[in-house]
């Protein structure tokens, strides 16, 4: 990260760095002697840069050489110099503090202190550039005594939680999926660790350290200039010690095996689809003989790929059977627990094959009493029924048919109100369409303008009475025989 980078995050967060204030001179002046003098000042302050430090080594802005999980104090204070106020004079106490809280670790405290091997396993696994690195740590010499290196406590330890929790997340089959090596590590890890940066190599083997030291979460072992790292399966106790045995050994080289046929096989599929595009070209410019030599390359290619993915899917399908046995482990100690528990169960509660025969007995000689009690009380309410009820049946089915007959009346009297209710409506209904027609006949009568001038108006007049006389006489003794018609068909029900 670049120091202008560093400038416009510190502008973005924090608002202290918005403009030139005399909380901003306070903080980049030197303010040891507040310890004694303004405890709640120095104190404020330092806590102020703590954090400074800790999010902007989050962010991955404290990078230097590409190493994000630690601070070099050489050139610190000229990465936070600010226009108006300068560098700052405080840093001292603040890393000092930072060390007595344990937020900073020299850097050789998780890396020099480890077990036989790592350190010489270490400085030769990694050879030019991170021995250089190494040196500009102050881990190997170099004649610079003001150079410091830390380790940022905070930082590491969100890498360390985020590769754990993506580690159990990503694991399926535990046998295999929890091994792998550094450069598995590196490709699987280096990304995530610290959202929007990488890991470099140093910081990889901070990381594995403190994953492997002080948290127990795997174990690593060296192998000529690889390493085997396996991680602690989810089902291991904490105080379990976890080891690379030698069936780990051949699951990571079958492993290895895979990966390298996979390259393999990428690399022989582009090189027969840059041999098939030249045998094209060739045989387009008339070059026969150069288009022959490519498919013929080409071919021997095309068996070699054959090959490659045949041994391919061997070495896949040993790795499935692996996991499968595993999983098959897995079910049958699943079995054997849930037996057990059974069993436990089963005897905690008495529950035993005795027992259950002398309760189903009991059981069945307690259904066999029960119900010779109900077939003598079912006798003898029986016969008391019989006797109470006999001398009723008679009186009880004239009873029901004098309901009947009630219903049968009440029924047919409803019918015929409202059938003699529905004739009423529907004269009604008629007559009052019949003055409607009447009174349209009048209105056509009255438009007429065809009759002789010598027709006297109350002639006329006296016509359109006499037809609508005639037509309401002609209405009432049609609505009269229906009438007649409808009841004597009522007297007949």
């Amino acid at each position: 990260m670049t120091t202008q980078q560093l400038h416009n995050y510190l502008k973005a967060n924090y608002k202290e760095y918005d403009s030139n204030t005399s909380r901003l001179a306070f903080l980049y002046s030197d303010f040891a002697p507040a310890k004694t003098s303004n405890r709640y000042g120095y104190d404020a302050n330092i806590n102020f840069w703590k954090k400074l430090l800790i999010d902007t080594s989050r962010a991955g802005l404290l990078a230097t050489h590409g190493d994000v999980l630690t601070l070099e104090t050489a050139n610190l204070e000229e990465s936070f110099a600010w226009k108006g106020v300068g560098s700052p004079m405080g840093l001292a106490c603040v890393l000092e503090e930072m060390q007595q809280s344990g937020d900073l670790i020299p850097f050789d405290h998780i890396m020099l202190s480890s077990q036989e091997g790592w350190s010489m396993w270490f400085l030769t696994l990694l050879k030019g550039p991170l021995v250089w690195g190494l040196r500009q740590l102050s881990i190997i010499s170099s004649g610079s005594a003001n150079v410091r290196q830390f380790i940022i406590m905070p930082t590491l330890q969100d890498a360390a939680t985020r590769i754990t929790k993506y580690q159990s997340a990503s694991v399926v089959h535990g046998i295999t999926d929890n091994l792998m090596t550094l450069s598995d590590f590196k490709d699987k890890f280096t990304t995530i660790a610290v959202p929007g940066a990488i890991l470099s190599d140093t910081d990889t083997m901070i990381v594995i350290r403190y994953l492997q030291r002080e948290k127990g979460a795997l174990v690593v072992e060296e192998r000529g200039e690889e390493m085997v790292i396996k991680f602690r399966n989810k089902s291991d106790a904490m105080h379990n010690r976890i080891e690379v045995t030698s069936i780990d050994r051949g699951i990571v080289s079958i492993k290895g095996t895979v990966r390298s046929l996979r390259k393999q096989i990428e690399e022989v599929e582009v090189k027969i689809s840059e041999l098939t595009s030249r045998a094209k070209t060739t045989l387009q410019k008339g070059q026969r003989s150069q288009s022959l030599f490519a498919l013929k390359q080409r071919k021997q290619l095309q068996a070699l790929l054959g090959k490659r993915l045949d041994s391919l899917g061997t070495m896949e399908e040993i790795l499935l059977k692996i996991q499968g046995a595993e999983t098959d482990s897995e079910i049958m100690q699943a079995y054997t627990v849930g037996a057990d528990t059974l069993k436990s169960v089963l005897s905690s509660a008495g529950l035993t094959i005795t027992s259950i025969d002398d309760a189903m007995d009991q059981l069945q000689d307690a259904l066999s009493d029960h119900r010779e009690i109900e077939d003598a009380i079912q006798a003898t309410t029986n016969g008391i029924i019989e006797h109470i009820v006999g001398g009723e049946d008679e009186e009880l089915e004239r009873e029901l048919e004098e309901m009947v007959e009630t219903e049968r009346r009440e029924g047919k009297k409803e019918r015929a109100e409202t059938q003699s209710e529905n004739a009423r409506r529907e004269e009604a209904q008629r007559v009052a369409l019949e003055e409607t027609e009447l009174e349209e006949l009048d209105d056509l009568l009255g438009k007429l303008n065809v009759l002789p001038e010598v027709v006297n108006r109350r002639t006329a007049e006296e016509a359109r009475t006499e037809a609508r006389i005639e037509a309401q006489t002609v209405a009432k003794a049609r609505a009269r025989e229906e009438r007649e018609t409808l009841l004597g068909s009522l007297m007949g029900l």
